[in-house]
């Protein structure tokens, strides 16, 4: 999970008519399933530029994608979420579509166990609390970039 790919020429995914994603296109690893219809194992990736998942066969994902590098997130890396995440508390805006957000820290829900991840949104100055699975939801962005960044 979190692997990033891009999709070769010549390919695409359109599903029910609306594109998922178009060579070029990055798209991260976000889930690995089996299908319901005949036990195929299956690799979900989530479209950085349209936020859409698209699936292939486990066996055959290098025929529609290149392996570009592993990811995995750190305390400082940036992250951007996809089109259409956005998150408002309390009607205050903590992040939407384009913003950059810095990971803080990482920690173990108490009562669930669930691995969360600490985000300070740069435009905003907010905290939000997230998932450690944020394939679906968000873009990591290259260390080069975060490396130039802080949170005071």
């Amino acid at each position: 999970l979190g692997d990033l790919l891009e999709a070769l020429p010549g390919r695409e995914c359109v599903l029910g008519g609306v594109e998922h994603c178009c060579a070029g296109d990055e798209g991260t690893v976000s889930r690995f399933r089996r299908s319901s219809r005949d036990g195929e194992e299956l690799v979900e990736v989530t479209c950085a530029r349209t936020g859409k998942v698209g699936v292939v066969a486990l066996s055959s994902w290098m025929e529609a994608f290149r392996f570009v590098r592993r990811q995995t997130l750190q305390v400082g890396d940036l992250i951007r979420p996809l089109p259409g995440i956005d998150l408002v508390e309390g009607g205050i805006e903590l992040y939407r579509p384009g913003d950059d957000g810095i990971i803080t820290c990482f920690y173990k829900e108490a009562g669930t166990g669930e691995e969360r991840v600490e985000v300070t949104w740069l435009r905003t100055g907010r905290k939000s609390d997230e998932s450690a699975a944020w394939m679906r939801w968000f873009r990591l962005l290259p260390r080069n970039r975060s490396s130039q960044l802080h949170v005071s």
